[in-house]
């Protein structure tokens, strides 16, 4: 069991060093990590480090969950997250509407390498290290399901933590900030990461738990307070966020018998 945790914690740490592989995407003072060159570099650096991760996983477990896929759990497993985020659906619909300029705002996404990083490359690459890679591992050493679900996700809460850092770099002596950054971030990954794995434990796939990752960082953190829209839009929004998270829960054996 030790052994496991400990190639688990090298491989994060295989992950967030790949970040660094190239000069260009390495931290430094007034960095932009949205710069296109930062951006690609880090994402060919993430690609191959969790790919390697995984093949080593698949030759050690005789495991592939890269060429796993059943359809209809996929669908399922979408359906259930987006139950959880009918509020934030709503305000995306019917307040920003999205619809009125959604085809020159897919052009214009489309051309944007930050948008690759955030919606594919981010959530393959993380989901291939923190689930293909590490959980089959966990099974290996016979962890319980229970035991992989509420471990194995504090490392992918963990490998965000180079954030707070290169925040940090930027703005030196900004501890409290950064602190707080790192905190929001590791809890609401570590949250993430729980389901997750769960959703991974359930179909041994990459697929579902990919595209689940990718919707949730299309969609963000909900608005959790503030007014919306009008006084009538922001009471449905909070009524649809409220009874999604209700649905969310006490539909979950319908989605995952």
């Amino acid at each position: 069991m030790i052994h496991t945790f400990l190639v688990s914690t090298c491989y994060t740490c295989l992950y967030i060093g790949s970040l660094y592989i190239f000069a260009v995407g390495r931290p430094k003072p007034g960095l932009v990590r949205n710069n296109p060159n930062v951006v690609l570099a880090r994402c060919i650096g993430v690609i191959i480090a969790s790919f390697l991760s995984c093949f080593f996983t698949n030759w050690l477990c005789n495991i592939n969950p890269l060429v796993s896929f059943d359809f209809k759990q996929t669908v399922k497993c979408l359906l259930h997250v987006g139950i959880l985020f009918l509020g934030p659906l709503y305000q995306t619909i019917f307040i920003d509407k999205l619809y009125k300029d959604c085809i020159e705002y897919l052009f214009f996404e489309i051309r944007n390498l930050a948008t690759w990083r955030n919606l594919v490359i981010g959530p393959l690459s993380e989901e291939v290290m923190f689930r293909c890679a590490m959980i089959p591992l966990f099974e290996r050493a016979n962890y319980s399901r229970k035991e992989t679900i509420l471990s194995a996700p504090f490392l992918f809460g963990f490998a965000h933590f180079h954030h707070s850092y290169e925040l940090l770099l930027s703005y030196p002596g900004a501890y409290v900030i950064a602190m707080v950054q790192f905190l929001v971030q590791f809890f609401y990954t570590t949250l993430f990461g729980w389901y997750s794995t769960y959703v991974f434990l359930q179909t041994h796939s990459l697929w579902p738990t990919f595209l689940i990752h990718s919707f949730c960082n299309f969609m963000g953190l909900p608005v959790f307070y503030g007014r919306i829209g009008t006084t009538f839009q922001t009471t449905i929004y909070y009524t649809l966020l409220i009874t999604g998270l209700f649905l969310f829960v006490i539909t979950w054996n319908m989605f995952y018998s």
